[in-house]
């Protein structure tokens, strides 16, 4: 038996188990795009989320002042031991848009979504989405992040796919607002980004696993 081989097989074995924590998760992706775990909290869970509502205040502020209401935290969790994100949800009935608010680490990240009935999507971000646009699923970035701006081109997009003949949501209550996010997941576009990742995580898990196993046969075969 080579020790040598040995050890790097041992070393692999354990860098295999590191990553599954991470990326099992994204593989069962790959069968199941829209599986999401949704409810809703009233309240954010302290000190971190106390500190993103302080630096979010300005942004709540004008939201509210232009007709949007709290709905709360909405909280999404991934298949297995995924981490849950939660993000503060918005509503403008009126507008026939849902405002979603979240923090990625210290840096705010927000969006505008107008759902409709027959499946098709608009979506407005200041940095969370990039340019994406076909007949019934849009998204834009809007860089500047400025909110004006965001709304005027987001009710634009709105309007043109009303043109077509689609059909925004009636209800925007928080049973409205799981099931627009159900909804979103298995639009096709998110749905092949979450496929594309379930099998590029596949595959780095069977080189992996081919390599311990060359090592282990190495190992044995001296």
């Amino acid at each position: 038996m080579s020790i040598l081989y040995g050890i790097l097989a041992l070393i692999m074995l354990f860098f295999i188990v590191l990553q599954i924590r991470n990326r099992i998760p994204r593989i069962i992706s790959f069968f199941s795009p829209g599986k999401r775990n949704l409810s809703f909290q009233d309240q954010p869970d302290p000190p971190v989320d106390e500190i993103h509502m302080e630096m979010a205040k300005p942004l709540l502020e004008k939201m509210e002042a232009g007709g949007f209401k709290q709905l709360g935290y909405m909280v999404e969790k991934a298949p297995l031991w995924s981490r849950s994100t939660r993000e503060l949800v918005m509503v403008s009935a009126s507008d026939k848009i849902i405002a979603s608010i979240g923090f990625r680490g210290l840096k705010s990240s927000y969006f505008l979504y107008t759902p409709f009935e027959g499946g098709q999507v608009v979506i407005t971000a200041h940095n969370c989405f990039r340019n994406y646009i076909k007949p019934d699923f849009m998204t834009t970035e809007v860089k500047s992040g400025d909110l004006d701006e965001m709304l005027e081109s987001h009710k634009n997009d709105v309007e043109s796919f009303i043109a077509k003949g689609y059909v925004p949501f009636r209800d925007y209550s928080r049973e409205a607002v799981m099931r627009a996010t159900n909804q979103y997941y298995k639009s096709s576009y998110p749905a092949t980004q979450l496929r594309v990742a379930g099998v590029i995580n596949s595959l780095f898990f069977i080189v992996c696993l081919l390599i311990f196993y060359l090592l282990v046969r190495a190992a044995f075969s001296q």
